[in-house]
């Protein structure tokens, strides 16, 4: 049955409004901290990567390694090819050299046919070749051979008559004493320089007449044409 308070003025009684007892909360757990394990942890996770480290500065070592090799091999090749060049640079120039040489051989000794192909119409000049110049074009080489070989002609022509009145000339100088020359050398050189000029044919004129003037027949004997 309720309890029920009469109050002073003889109202209705009403129920108990008294508050509840607060509650009391639980005490917390202690909380406790294992620091021998948390250190043998660590210690694992730093033994851990120490290893890791090593192994790390192992391959540095190693790729240290294979790069000053992969250089010095680099290196070693590169004046292996310097070498190999410059070797192959002087190879190119003493063959070019050689291959100049004979093509000056080759340049010469075609002139040369061209002036002994020419001189197969002229048999009186033979014994004259080595005084003849030169000349690259046939055209030109046979025209220079065909005027000597009348000039020569028209020497010995000049001599006979001579000869036949009784005349019989001795050293004289040259009648173009502009070329002072007074032996085969010296003539055979001077035709050589003048060769392909207009010069020449006034010199080897006088060379003619140089030779008349020795006593010499026309042509000249071979034993004085190989001392020009």
């Amino acid at each position: 049955m309720t309890d029920q308070v009469v109050s002073p003025d003889n109202t209705q009684p009403g129920p108990s409004t008294a508050p509840p007892a607060p509650a009391v909360p639980p005490e917390p757990t202690p909380v406790t901290t294992d620091w021998e394990a948390k250190y043998k942890g660590m210690v694992n996770v730093l033994a851990t990567k120490d290893k890791k480290l090593s192994e790390l500065e192992g391959e540095v070592g190693t790729l240290a390694g294979t790069v000053k090799k992969l250089r010095d091999d680099a290196i070693a090749i590169q004046a292996a090819a310097d070498a190999t060049k410059l070797n192959l640079e002087q190879q190119i120039a003493t063959a070019a050299d050689q291959m100049a040489a004979k093509d000056q051989e080759l340049s010469t000794a075609a002139v040369y046919r061209v002036k002994m192909d020419a001189l197969k119409e002229f048999p009186d000049l033979i014994g004259l070749a080595d005084t003849i110049p030169n000349l690259t074009d046939p055209d030109t080489m046979k025209s220079h051979l065909e005027t000597l070989s009348k000039h020569l002609d028209s020497l010995a022509e000049e001599k006979a008559t001579r000869k036949a009145a009784g005349f019989t000339p001795g050293p004289t100088t040259p009648v173009q004493g502009a070329y002072p020359y007074n032996s085969y050398k010296a003539w055979g050189e001077a035709l050589k320089a003048a060769a392909g000029t207009d010069e020449f044919a006034k010199l080897d004129n006088a060379f003619a007449q140089w030779t008349i003037g020795q006593g010499e027949s026309v042509p000249l004997p071979a034993q004085k044409v190989h001392q020009l």
